[in-house]
């Protein structure tokens, strides 16, 4: 069925008319105020969002000048390789993660113990620690605990850095250190008896070689960021992985107090954990983006992919009504069947009535006649049949035991006959037919 001309109209009308749409209409973009944050922290090296590590990464190329700054996978592309690592090799880098959580497995506890073990210098950051990497911590036990205050105060223990402290008034929430398993305490920071049999003292240190060393403190005097030694090398660990986010990041101040941390770091090229398999997925709040929806999200912050998006849309919708809109399928036209049984029979009654080949049609008719048996009485005959083939082919074709014999004797003169008359075609074809007319398949 064709398209009448006035559909055609109202289509192009409709398609000009949604096409205009984004030149008349008054642009609705949202203003700065009312765009909505995204606060999931990805700890990202490229992305400017507040919980991302866009900042920090910058600011490691400025913290360590003329080192690289390089992806722990591409060095070392699986943890396996990051595992069996040489002194030499091990001490030429800094590892360095930030990350909400740290749910490492079992491949990688081995491989960053390895890593420190051998010379490297391991910096992470983060509120959780699987047990898999408080058991690398070596005899000292820590576990976290989580701490509400109206803003954050940390402060070093370093004689040198113990003058200053730093102010964190945008984080309210986060998580500390406890750090158990020390015999001995020294005693210049203790000043009475139940400070050493206090269960833990958070400005102490460790004698007779201690594994743990806190380095910083909050205003509760709960460590943030304590010191593990492993081997020839050492892992930096700290509970308060936002400090080290674009957000956290705000002004002059906290730049210094992330310059401080990265100062335990020995000048060397650095080691960026960021994508890691074992890594935490964050859960999302209600009012975020759900993950189904992200392609359109993006199409959406994008007006022409939005505009193109909903004119293809609108285009196939219009495409189905005006195309296929009572439209008739295509009857196939068939070609009438040529009967040629008539031209068949002709053909072959010329072949034999021209060479008078009696002998090839006899056989042939004999080769019919024994597959017409088989076929449809499912009688197994040869040429020369026994009494008991014969009763059977009485029996089941109605007719006399002498007809068949003599049928058969037939079949076997012409077998052994060289050449046959045409009156011999003619008693067999005879003797066939007999047999044959009484039967339902005549």
């Amino acid at each position: 069925m064709k398209i009448k001309k006035s559909d055609w109209i109202i289509g192009s009308i409709l398609v000009v008319f949604l096409a205009s749409l984004p030149f008349w209409l008054p642009k609705n973009e949202p203003s700065p105020k009312k765009r909505k944050l995204d606060w999931t922290p990805t700890f990202k090296k490229v992305e400017n969002k507040p919980y991302a590590s866009k900042a920090i990464y910058l600011l490691l190329k400025d913290l360590f000048p003329q080192k690289e700054i390089k992806l722990r996978l591409d060095v070392f592309p699986n943890d396996s390789l990051f595992l069996h690592q040489s002194k030499e090799v091990a001490s030429k880098y800094n590892l360095f993660y930030t990350h909400l959580r740290a749910d490492a497995d079992q491949e990688f506890a081995d491989a960053l113990n390895s890593f420190v073990y051998y010379g490297g210098e391991a910096f992470m950051a983060a509120e959780y620690f699987s047990y898999l990497l408080e058991n690398e911590f070596g005899k000292a036990l820590v576990t976290r605990e989580y701490i509400a205050s109206e803003n954050l105060e940390i402060r070093f223990l370093h004689p040198k850095l113990a003058n200053k402290t730093y102010k964190f008034p945008n984080l309210t929430y986060y998580s500390a250190f406890q750090v158990y398993g020390a015999k001995n305490f020294q005693n210049d920071t203790l000043t009475t008896q139940d400070d050493i049999d206090s269960e833990y003292n958070p400005e102490s240190n460790f004698s007779d070689e201690p594994q743990a060393e806190i380095l910083a403190i909050d205003q509760y005097k709960n460590p943030v960021f304590i010191k593990i030694k492993i081997g020839s090398g050492t892992l930096y660990a700290c509970s308060i992985p936002l400090i080290f986010t674009n957000y956290g990041i705000l002004d002059d101040k906290q730049r210094d107090f992330i310059a401080a941390i990265v100062s335990h770091l020995p000048v060397r090229d650095v080691l960026w954990e960021d994508e890691i398999k074992w890594q935490y997925q964050y859960t999302k709040r209600e009012d975020e983006t759900p993950d189904g929806i992200k392609e359109l999200a993006f199409l959406r912050k994008n007006p022409p992919l939005w505009w193109a998006f909903w004119l293809t849309l609108v285009g196939i919708v219009l495409f189905i009504l005006f195309k296929a809109k009572r439209e008739q399928r295509i009857i196939r036209t068939l070609e009438k069947n040529i009967n040629t049984s008539l031209e068949f029979t002709q053909t072959i009654g010329r072949l034999y009535f021209n060479y008078n080949d009696h002998k090839n049609l006899a056989e042939k008719k004999i080769l019919y006649f024994l597959e017409f048996l088989r076929s449809n009485y499912f009688i197994n005959a040869s040429e020369n049949p026994d009494e008991a083939t014969i009763h059977k082919i009485a029996s089941k074709l109605a007719v006399s035991e002498d007809k068949v014999k003599e049928t058969f004797t037939i079949i076997r003169e012409i077998k052994a006959k060289q050449e046959v008359s045409e009156e011999d075609l003619h008693k067999l074809t005879k003797c066939i037919h007999q047999i044959k007319k009484s039967t339902m398949f005549a």
